[in-house]
């Protein structure tokens, strides 16, 4: 039968695929199964999938499942249960096309496939499959969270490059908007707050 064949790429070849992207040839592939290789002789494949999901895109701007969760669910990875961790795999590997708004049943039904080889894998049980299957998506944009404002506007005005380190703290930045928020009325706007690490002379916190 003539026509063309795509697909059949293991997760070290898609990762060797994202990290070095090339056009889709036959050329491609076989370097991508040499990267896959030279991979898989350096990291477990525990640590091959890890770096996978962290760096596979998930539609749009998205990249990572740490990103994919909060965006979609409004935590992080580690805290989706297993439906919203299912729903998030079966985007892949066409997210936008699948996307919770545009093919919802399209996205539930492969969710449920996924579900189902969990089910028969014993990882999930009869009852428990059967109560994720009947679970709406709950997949819905939300907010990006926004962290020390103030903070990133004046680093990101005042030095130049593709990333930035600093010495803020951010349990402490969290504490410091925690208390103004409860002392004013008007969200902060009428205080400010600068810790400073007096030795270093480094921001740990402002607001």
């Amino acid at each position: 039968r003539s026509g063309t064949a795509s697909g059949a790429s293991t997760i070290s070849m898609q990762l060797a695929r994202i990290v070095e992207p090339r056009p889709r040839t036959l050329g491609s592939k076989l370097i991508e199964i040499s990267r896959a290789r030279q991979m898989e002789r350096i990291w477990t494949k525990q640590e091959i999938l890890e770096k996978y999901l962290n760096t596979v895109p998930w539609g749009g701007t998205l990249r990572g499942a740490e990103a994919a969760a909060r965006y979609w669910f409004g935590k992080r990875a580690r805290d989706l249960t297993t439906v919203e961790a299912a729903t998030l795999v079966a985007m892949l590997p066409a997210p936008s096309r699948r996307s919770p708004p545009r093919e919802p049943d399209l996205l539930r039904r492969c969710r449920n496939r996924i579900l189902l080889r969990l089910r028969d894998r014993n990882v999930i049980g009869e009852e428990e499959y059967r109560s994720q299957v009947a679970t709406g998506l709950r997949a819905e944009k939300h907010p990006w969270p926004w962290l020390a404002p103030h903070w990133c506007d004046l680093v990101s005005r005042s030095r130049e490059g593709p990333v930035i380190r600093t010495e803020l703290a951010i349990g402490l930045q969290r504490q410091v908007e925690d208390v103004l928020r409860s002392r004013t009325g008007m969200a902060g706007n009428v205080l400010a707050v600068v810790v400073m690490d007096i030795p270093t002379g480094q921001v740990r916190a402002l607001l």
